[in-house]
């Protein structure tokens, strides 16, 4: 008995849905399946245009070329939902009319995304910034600012912007905002950034990463809407930033860096991004700027009210934990904390280990709803140990908190081991869960 082709059955608009998730030359290929399929992929809407996924050989670029031009010349009249072009390569200079001719066949037909990633200069059509129908755009193009600078930006129904390596000051941004007044999703990486004051009255997700440094910095950005912030790159970037209330903000990730004390780079009057996400509920961060920032900002700090869960990553728990201390007495309402062990350098000096630990303890206790502390350990030591041992301490006040342990650079035998020794003689309880060492009080 012969088997039943049932996918062929599926009506043109599913069969169009899986085929969006083929690179366009293998959705052609697909008409050689049956009558079926015969015109199908001439009315696909997805069209992922890669260069890298066509074999390295002599003609490869050429056989690129005339596989797409014919592609849009053969293909019907009907809309576009998604236009993906990726070329990256070094002579993609010499192809840029060649884009141009695709990226205004992508306009024409109402493209609803557009994701455009070649390494060189191409001129966009004017067209494309005034798009009635463009729901997401996805910029790598070399000098997309100039074309910014100069044109008019008209796009209703824009919500994501996610653009990549150029420059943007205060009046391209503030453009994009005044032109984009459904924008919900901006995404700005490793952008060169001149921001003095910008405005995003709608703006639900913001996404700043950048590791540039000389000649860039972020001032004033108002987005009162704002759910999820993420802030990425060198401390002198966001040396002076300074947000207006978020107070719908639900996810913050603030991960810096630099190669100098962050006091030293910050201006202690201006930059207030502990005291912006005061309402958060999702807070997470990142390096050794962790106990500088609440050195600057903690003394005017307000008491994070909505704060349910907080995780502390890439920073030396035993040298900060009294910082940490000191901002958890901050958080009443916080439900789960996650630390994260991986120091870099000694803050201060191992006498002072066990005051932090027991700051970080006396802390814990005021944490009345806490339901979860997990220690993400890189290595087991002293004074991870001294650290365990306090939060292990802790939990015979804190009667429903359990404490969960997981290790990822050993076995589970010998990282089994290692978590029993530590709480051995203690009166709590213990089992294994997800590859996780789990303690509760008895």
């Amino acid at each position: 008995m012969g088997s039943i082709d049932r996918i062929s059955d599926l009506p043109d608009p599913l069969l169009h849905h899986i085929m969006s998730f083929l690179e366009s030359q293998e959705v052609v290929q697909t008409c050689v399946l049956s009558k079926r399929w015969k015109n199908l992929w001439a009315s696909l809407q997805c069209l992922h245009l890669d260069l890298s996924k066509f074999e390295v050989g002599e003609n490869r670029k050429g056989q690129f070329t005339n596989f797409v031009n014919t592609l849009l010349l053969l293909r019907d009249t009907s809309d576009l939902q998604t236009f993906r072009l990726k070329y990256r390569d070094d002579d993609a200079y010499v192809y840029k009319g060649i884009f141009m001719s695709w990226i205004l066949y992508a306009i024409k037909r109402n493209a609803k995304v557009i994701e455009i990633d070649v390494t060189c200069y191409v001129r966009l059509p004017q067209c494309m910034f005034n798009s009635p129908s463009l729901e997401e755009l996805n910029l790598c193009v070399s000098s997309i600012d100039h074309d910014m600078e100069s044109r008019a930006i008209n796009l209703p129904r824009l919500k994501k912007l996610e653009l990549h390596g150029e420059s943007y000051d205060s009046e391209i941004l503030n453009k994009l905002a005044l032109g984009c007044p459904a924008l919900e999703d901006l995404y700005l990486n490793e952008c060169l950034i001149d921001i003095s004051v910008v405005s995003f009255p709608k703006l639900k997700y913001l996404n700043i990463n950048s590791s540039w440094a000389e000649d860039m910095r972020v001032g004033s950005i108002s987005a009162p809407n704002l759910v999820s912030l993420t802030l990425v790159g060198c401390t002198e970037i966001f040396g002076e930033m300074s947000l207006e209330k978020m107070p719908s903000l639900m996810n913050a990730t603030i991960d810096l860096w630099g190669g100098f004390p962050m006091p030293s780079l910050m201006n202690v009057e201006k930059c207030n991004l502990l005291r912006a996400v005061v309402n958060v509920q999702n807070l997470e961060l990142y390096g050794s700027t962790i106990q500088d920032l609440f050195e600057i900002e903690l003394p005017r700090c307000p008491t994070f009210f909505n704060l349910t869960t907080l995780s502390l990553r890439a920073f030396c728990m035993i040298c900060d934990s009294s910082d940490v201390g000191d901002f958890l007495k901050r958080t009443p309402n916080l439900k789960k904390i996650t630390l994260c062990r991986h120091c870099y350098k000694k803050r201060k000096s191992h006498s002072k280990a066990d005051q932090g630990s027991n700051s970080m303890k006396s802390a814990l206790f005021q944490c009345k709803k806490l339901d979860e502390i997990e220690v993400e350990l890189q290595l087991i030591n002293v004074r991870t140990k001294q650290l365990v041992n306090a939060l292990v301490e802790s939990l015979a006040e804190l009667k429903t908190t359990r404490l969960v342990l997981s290790f990822h650079c050993t076995s589970l035998t010998e990282f089994h081991q290692s978590c029993l020794s530590m709480v051995q003689g203690k009166n709590v309880v213990t089992f294994f869960r997800c590859n996780k060492f789990v303690v509760c009080s008895k």
